[in-house]
């Protein structure tokens, strides 16, 4: 039996000081997530942090320790039990106490990577793209697949360099990552592509002018300033349904794998890919209508070590990485449960609601305060929780300097320990 990652536990054995305790028996029993259940056989009052060891490959981890009567609870926060590892308990404590240790009920492993990602605390997501303009006409965030590709146009993006108003903006935040709306529901590209319907290179004006691959650019600028890069990417595309209507099961996923194909593969190691707009409502396309395993398999051939998410609403591990958090829209939970055991991230925006994800000059008025965001963002924080603050670009494919003063006023609550 395969018992990766390994706990190693005292069961059924009286707990004496470890400076006097001889040879032990233990078993090993897979164990995921982040703490350790314990089954007292007399019920106690009291349990103090100074009388465990809690040992993760060799190293003390902090903890923390709750619970009452026969069952408690060794929790180790953020800092989770991953594949690979092994997890040994040892009491040091003045009562002997007989005890069954268990792992804390988990679904799924936890990956080193999504640890790695809830612990850099902070990251910044831009939604630019198409919507960027549309909603200028209607307010939709969502833009239609048959829009005029000339209506994007970012008089302000006249050199890669140019982009690093966008980093700029992220460490303004604090955040240690960043990503970018590479291709939004309506299909349109960031960058020259060889399958997309409409990319970039479609916006004539604003190509023939001064147009670039602004993935490229994202991502170098981003690289130059040691800032994780993640794409986000609608597996609904507006203008292949209109192109084809009704298509088939394998159609569909054929043009959505080429898409990813090219993203995964040109622009080097991509440390995220956030899939969205799929197969939680009937507007999206089904997990059969795009082959969900099949392009899983895919991202994960391309780039093996990219942290994996979806925003499915649905907050349990399964086949991704990390659980996501979409504070304030309709049927989702704002927040991880106090008792969250999972690596999250809560994705946020200036409004904590629909209407603010692409820019919308009328709906700035509606931002809320850097103090109240802090209150949330140190909520998840304590959930563990990254936070994912979601602020973007004007028509001019930059973020004015008031905003990013709106920013700088939340970087002060610190990272998650």
């Amino acid at each position: 039996m395969n018992l990766d990652p390994l706990f190693i536990f005292m069961q059924d054995t009286e707990l004496v000081p470890r400076s006097t305790r001889a040879s032990i028996n233990s078993i090993s029993v897979p164990a995921h997530g982040n703490g350790v259940s314990l089954g007292l056989s007399t019920s106690v009052v009291e349990l103090f942090y100074r009388d465990f060891e809690l040992v993760v490959d060799g190293d003390a981890r902090h903890y923390s320790i709750e619970g009452g009567g026969t069952v408690w609870e060794l929790r180790l926060n953020t800092d989770w039990i991953t594949e690979g590892q092994t997890v040994t308990l040892a009491y040091s404590g003045s009562q002997a106490l007989r005890f069954e240790a268990t792992p804390v009920d988990n679904n799924s492993i936890v990956t080193p990577r999504a640890v790695s990602m809830v612990q850099q605390a902070r990251s910044f997501c831009m939604h630019f793209n198409m919507a960027t303009y549309t909603v200028l006409l209607d307010s939709d965030q969502w833009a239609p697949g048959d829009a005029d590709p000339d209506l994007f146009n970012p008089t302000g993006l006249t050199t890669p360099e140019d982009l690093d108003n966008w980093m700029d903006a992220a460490e303004a935040f604090g955040a240690r990552s960043i990503m970018i709306t590479t291709k939004h529901v309506d299909g349109f590209c960031l960058w020259p592509s060889t399958v997309a319907l409409r990319d970039v290179t479609d916006a004539t004006t604003w190509w023939a002018a001064s147009g670039f691959d602004i993935v490229q650019a994202f991502v170098d600028r981003a690289r130059l300033r040691g800032l994780k890069v993640g794409f986000y990417f609608s597996a609904w595309d507006r203008a292949f349904e209109i192109a084809n209507p009704d298509p088939s099961d394998e159609a569909y996923t054929g043009y959505i794998q080429d898409l990813l194909t090219e993203l995964l593969t040109n622009y080097g190691p991509i440390d995220e890919v956030l899939f969205d707009a799929w197969g939680i409502t009937e507007n999206f396309p089904s997990y059969t209508k795009v082959d969900k395993a099949s392009t899983l398999a895919l991202v994960r051939s391309l780039q093996p070590d990219t942290v994996v998410h979806f925003n499915d609403y649905n907050q349990v591990l399964g086949d991704k990485d990390v659980v996501l958090y979409e504070a304030g829209l309709g049927p989702v939970i704002e927040m991880p449960p106090a008792n969250n055991r999972l690596p999250a991230r809560t994705w946020m925006t200036p409004t904590n609601t629909g209407n603010s994800w692409f820019d919308d000059p009328d709906h700035r008025v509606n931002y809320l305060t850097p103090e109240a965001h802090l209150e949330r963002i140190a909520t998840a924080f304590s959930r563990q929780s990254e936070v994912m603050f979601n602020l973007s670009q004007d028509v001019t494919g930059l973020i004015d300097a008031d905003r990013i003063a709106y920013l700088a006023a939340m970087n002060h609550t610190p990272p998650i320990q």
